[in-house]
């Protein structure tokens, strides 16, 4: 009595959604995709190559800072001998070191600037590097391991996806099929184009 309850039942499932019995799957035997995660960012200052380019990028940030400072201390150091001489100086003296003074201090801004972007390069080509390197050992860990995809958990970006998994052909040619239907449904309702002779003989009419 059960059973036919049971048959009952999953034969009314079938009916209300117009599926036979054969085609009735249970969840349990829908394969689901299977993902591994990752965390870019801590792989990349955990890794031994991630390490090394920090340690270079924190080599070039003291090394500009350094640099910036020497220039710093060499400005000021000819600000305070112009101070002790600006009274004994001419006309013309005064003026050529204030200029030489308002040139240093320019160049000292055109350098810091010009430091900060060699260092903000400096960083995105590591990142870069890095990135691929995460990229190609997500490539052979999700290779090994068998799975469907590799994503990061710090931006949420696919690293890699098994090629059976990628449908891109078949996106591409439901969208040239959808796109073919459009074409074909604008030249069955498409109007004939207004041409400029009509438009004048429709004002002239309407004069």
């Amino acid at each position: 009595m059960v059973k036919v309850a049971r048959l009952c039942i999953a034969g009314f499932a079938c009916v209300a959604t117009g599926l036979t019995a054969n085609q009735v799957v249970s969840k349990s035997e829908v394969k689901q995709p299977t993902v591994i995660y990752v965390n870019a960012m801590e792989a990349m200052q955990a890794s031994k190559e991630g390490q090394a380019e920090m340690a270079a990028l924190k080599k070039k940030e003291n090394d500009l800072t350094t640099s910036l400072q020497k220039k710093e201390e060499k400005i000021k150091k000819e600000f305070q001998e112009y101070q002790s001489k600006s009274t004994t100086l001419s006309a013309s003296a005064k003026e050529k070191a204030e200029n030489s003074l308002l040139k240093s201090k320019e160049e000292l801004e055109v350098a810091a600037k010009t430091s900060q972007q060699e260092l903000q390069l400096a960083s995105t080509r590591a990142t870069e590097k890095l990135s691929k390197e995460i990229e190609d050992a997500a490539t052979k860990l999700g290779q090994e391991e068998k799975v469907d995809a590799v994503v990061d958990l710090f931006t949420g970006r696919v690293v890699w996806a098994n090629d059976k998994t990628v449908k891109t052909k078949e996106i591409v040619k439901h969208m040239d099929k959808n796109y073919e239907l459009k074409l074909a449904s604008g030249k069955t309702t498409a109007k004939a184009p207004i041409t400029i002779a009509a438009a004048n003989k429709g004002t002239a009419k309407s004069a």
